[in-house]
């Protein structure tokens, strides 16, 4: 495959005669001064963008801050006036470094995700740096570096995960908050670790546009499938899996159960690189933010259905329903039908009449109980009237 996006140097005796960057295509074009007597030259390509400060992504081994490198296998000779078509192919013998550079390149590894926010966005995220092979994989947010070990090279997902970290870090100025330490997918950890970890899981399926995540040893996860009745699963924006989710039915084009929104990725990268977020409810705040400014591209009801398919409920008291399925701002007898026609079902038994998580409002604790009874039913009846701000 091309190796794209590499810096090139053509080099004789140790002297840069001339340097460049190859294109998406791999090819790339260097002008140098060549004396009377002619030059003969190697050219040698490295795993980073530029040997300047700006490059965008970089591949060190584990002991030095110097990017691989390899370099063609036969010298060229140059005459002046002369154009020269060089053909590289990777040819290195050492396997940790053949695998440095694709956990370098655009096909499967770091440049891959630098180009799609650049490509997709028009933001040029800088000055990624990874070590590979080193025990990890981890974001290391004292030193700003991304930590691969070995088995990586063949996982795009988790490289693109840990370089959505960098991201995050790069574009914030700053670490979330109580946003490091142990974690599962599937479970409740905190807001802020929800936030972070469910970014960094969501980054690798938008670039892809897949919806499964696949990580070492030849495991996968499904982001798209879970709901509010899956097994195994905790609710709300406290589970890293939950955010990630919603933030792929933002994305994604694909309609499952609450959620027939469509969006992609552009308004996702304008609120992660404008406005700072600690966690999944100020992402929302800012969303609705937007929505209020008028600003295109940021509806309020689709987006809210779409998110509240991976059980996080961000809907006004009582407002379970409207027209076209979507909340509208107030409690009528759409919402009280809706609770009433469902009142004796519970998460997991058959019907009809079938479940629905949205009348689930509240149970002997004040929160939803997996059932709907005469606590959901007298809860939104007694809002029953109530006018909310249409956003």
């Amino acid at each position: 495959m091309p190796l794209a996006f590499a810096y090139i140097e053509v080099k004789d005796d140790g002297y840069v005669h001339g340097a460049g960057q190859t294109d998406i295509n791999g090819n790339f074009n260097i002008s140098i001064y060549v004396p009377p007597s002619g030059l003969t030259v190697r050219c040698y390509v490295y795993t980073q963008n530029f040997y300047t400060w700006n490059y965008k992504v970089k591949v060190v081994p584990s002991d030095s801050d110097f990017s691989y490198s390899d370099s063609t296998a036969s010298m060229y000779s140059i005459q002046p006036g002369e154009t020269k078509t060089i053909n590289y192919t990777f040819h290195h013998q050492d396997e940790i470094w053949r695998n440095a550079f694709t956990v370098f390149s655009y096909h499967t590894g770091l440049n891959k995700g630098w180009y799609y926010i650049y490509n997709t966005t028009g933001s040029d995220i800088l000055n990624a740096t990874a070590r590979y092979p080193v025990p990890g994989p981890q974001y290391d947010n004292d030193t700003h570096e991304i930590h691969l070990p070995g088995y990586t090279y063949s996982y795009p997902d988790t490289i693109l995960h840990e370089y959505a970290h960098y991201v995050m870090h790069h574009v914030y100025g700053e670490w979330p908050p109580n946003a490091t330490g142990p974690y599962e997918v599937k479970n409740v950890s905190n807001p802020f670790m929800a936030w972070t970890e469910g970014w960094a899981y969501f980054f690798p399926l938008a670039v892809k546009n897949n919806g499964t995540y696949e990580m070492f040893p030849d495991a996968t996860i499904d982001f798209e499938a879970p709901h509010w009745c899956s097994p195994d699963w905790n609710d709300n924006d406290s589970v890293v899996g939950r955010v990630t989710g919603a933030l792929w039915d933002i994305f994604d084009p694909n309609d499952d159960g609450y959620d027939t929104f469509t969006d992609g990725f552009t308004h996702v990268w304008n609120i992660m690189n404008t406005t700072p977020c600690y966690t999944f409810h100020q992402f929302w705040y800012a969303w609705v933010a937007l929505n209020q400014s008028g600003t295109p591209g940021y509806p309020k009801s689709i987006t809210l259905m779409a998110i509240f398919q991976n059980s996080i409920d961000y809907r006004e008291p009582g407002d379970i329903d409207g027209p076209n399925d979507l909340p509208d701002y107030k409690v009528d007898y759409i919402d009280v039908y809706e609770a009433s026609s469902r009142f004796g079902t519970k998460k997991g038994k058959p019907g009809p009449p079938e479940y629905d998580q949205r009348a689930d409002v509240t149970g002997p604790e004040g929160i939803p109980d997996d059932k709907i009874d005469m606590r959901d039913i007298y809860y939104i009846a007694r809002l029953f009237g109530t006018e909310y701000e249409d956003c």
